[in-house]
């Protein structure tokens, strides 16, 4: 009863972590699409970054108060590199080359390719009903998105290698991440990937845009979107989804992606008044779907590993056990043997008394007899 009370409350917290997560991920597209008017979107990406890293970093020193080791620090480069830097870098070239439909689509294709490393650098297992969820997320995905105004032409097919190239670096991202988040705290890391793309995307703003004040500057909304941004977009969404990473598998935290239109859909109709359609519902009821199964999938390996962590403890207690009675045992043996020092002793002492009257002069025994003779008469 114990593992199911365990096993149901980690999965509870990772469910939640992500699908929070990917809830703020998804009101980002309505965000940007009202503060992204007025500033370009590699201004808003540099804002973003650079008042994330401050904050994550402040965070991470007053809570975890941990720097990771220099043994991780090539690690960490390279999941910043990926997650933060090429990952945002490369969607935002996609959508301003390809339609956004054709960059929603082209998302579907994180889960199963971190399923795929995953399995391939052997940090998961190979599982049916995971799959089936991944299935079901992605046919859910496609029902909500309109396909009646895809098309890619000429000047699009860039923006299509683009985000499938986001895709695989997100994938890798993920898979990355999850070896260093066995060592490192989940806020640490996020703080460590921030302060690794934040510098790369500086420069790569100051190199394709123009160092002016219209450019630079934006106005009330666009100052809003960047609080979205930094708190909720950054700070929040990432730090959650480490620590689902942390306490799941990353194909797990790859298949809840799928929630992101699901959540963009919703907040559009509230603040953009868009119209909710039929491919709307039932393309969200078929990834709930999705979702419950890769739910209770996770639900069972959680179930499976604290089985294994609580058996492991019951053998290592019953170890311990064993070896202090072996230890008691040979206490009371010592304690009815006689000692070293008093075995020792008597040995001496009878090597004495032979020693002794082996050795006793002639003068003595001539004694002795003298002795006796006067006693005899």
């Amino acid at each position: 009863m114990a593992n199911k009370n365990k096993s149901w409350k980690t999965t509870a917290s990772v469910v939640g972590a992500l699908v929070l997560a990917n809830a703020f991920w998804g009101g980002s597209a309505v965000v940007y699409q009202i503060g992204l008017q007025n500033m370009h979107v590699l201004v808003l990406s540099f804002y973003r970054q650079l008042f994330a890293s401050v904050v994550l970093i402040m965070i991470a020193a007053g809570v975890e108060r941990k720097m990771p080791p220099r043994s991780e620090w090539g690690w960490l480069a390279l999941v910043g590199f990926l997650g933060v830097y090429l990952n945002q870098l490369l969607f935002a070239i996609g959508v301003f080359y390809a339609q956004s439909i054709i960059a929603a689509i082209m998302q579907l294709a994180v889960s199963p390719t971190t399923t795929a490393m995953a399995i391939l650098l052997k940090q998961e297992k190979f599982s049916i009903l995971k799959l089936v969820g991944i299935i079901l997320c992605i046919i859910g995905s496609l029902f909500m998105i309109d396909i009646s105004h895809f098309s890619i032409t000429s000047g699009k097919g860039l923006g299509v290698v683009v985000l499938f190239a986001q895709s695989i670096f997100a994938a890798g991202y993920l898979v990355a991440q999850k070896q260093v988040l066995e060592r490192v705290p989940p806020i640490t890391t996020t703080a460590a990937m921030y302060a690794v793309g934040t510098p790369l995307m500086t420069v790569t703003a100051l190199i394709f845009l123009p160092l002016n004040s219209a450019t630079w500057t934006t106005n009330t909304t666009g100052i809003w979107a960047i609080v979205y941004a930094v708190a909720a977009q950054s700070v929040a969404a990432y730090i959650l989804n480490a620590y689902a990473n942390k306490h799941s598998k990353s194909s797990t935290v790859a298949v809840f992606e799928t929630v992101n239109p699901f959540v963009a859909a919703i907040l559009a109709t509230i603040f953009l008044n868009e119209p909710i359609t039929w491919n709307i519902i039932v393309g969200g009821l078929i990834i709930l779907g999705g979702l419950a199964v890769v739910t209770f999938e996770q639900y069972r390996e959680t179930k499976n590993a604290v089985s294994s962590l609580d058996a492991l403890m019951a053998r290592s207690t019953d170890f311990e056990m064993e070896t202090n009675q072996l230890d008691s045992d040979e206490e009371v043996d010592d304690e009815l043997e006689p000692s070293n020092e008093y075995a020792a002793l008597s040995t001496q002492l009878s090597d004495s008394a032979a020693l002794g009257a082996s050795e006793m002069s002639p003068g003595s025994s001539i004694a002795l007899e003298l002795d006796r003779s006067d006693n005899t008469t």
